[in-house]
């Protein structure tokens, strides 16, 4: 069985740190930059930096448990060693790391160089190529993305970083076209004819 969502976790956030301020919700280039430089020092610290980590979000909310500095950055990032996500909480304005928790398995939204690499390996796939001749080259289309996730142990995907990619030419999807599988974990893609996932 397959999950297919665009995810966001803008309302978790919101429960787990406190609620939106929408005049505090902007970074200035430096804040970002410290609180970013912040997680990753922490992160290192911990022994969590290692192998491939990128950053999936940043959300800015207003802690109203401390009133001298209720700004905070939640950075999340996501490691693919162990499925992880890294959830790591900076007080802007004491620019301090106040908590850092980590989640297997846990659902992050997808960074942009992702899905450049998902285009990048599924252009230089021979098999897309084919799947694709006769509706021209993969680079004639715009392509979106979903992330793709299973429940079934025996799926080549499992518990990886793993998208569907959808090809289209302005608004419209090409129909009758293959379904091609990007495994970000493992850098494979995966080619099945519609409705065939190949490993069932």
């Amino acid at each position: 069985m397959y999950c297919f969502c665009a995810l966001s976790l803008t309302a978790w956030l919101a429960v787990g740190s406190g609620t939106p301020d929408a005049g505090a919700l902007d970074l200035r280039p430096q804040e970002r930059r410290l609180v970013l430089d912040l997680a990753e020092q922490a992160l290192k610290a911990k022994g969590l930096a290692k192998g491939k980590l990128v950053l999936t979000n940043l959300e800015v909310l207003r802690d109203a448990r401390d009133a001298e500095s209720p700004r905070n950055a939640l950075v999340i990032h996501y490691r693919y060693e162990g499925n992880l996500a890294i959830l790591t909480s900076v007080n802007i304005g004491r620019r301090k790391v106040t908590k850092i928790e980590t989640e297997a398995h846990f659902p992050t939204s997808l960074a942009p160089e992702e899905l450049t690499r998902a285009i990048e390996l599924a252009h230089a796939s021979a098999d897309v190529r084919k799947a694709l001749s006769r509706h021209g080259p993969p680079e004639k289309f715009e392509v979106d993305a979903l992330m793709s996730h299973t429940v079934d142990e025996s799926s080549p995907i499992y518990q990886h970083r793993a998208l569907r990619l959808f090809f289209r030419q302005g608004r419209t999807y090409l129909l009758y076209g293959p379904v091609v599988e990007v495994d970000l974990t493992t850098e494979t893609v995966r080619v099945y004819a519609g409705g065939d996932e190949g490993h069932k």
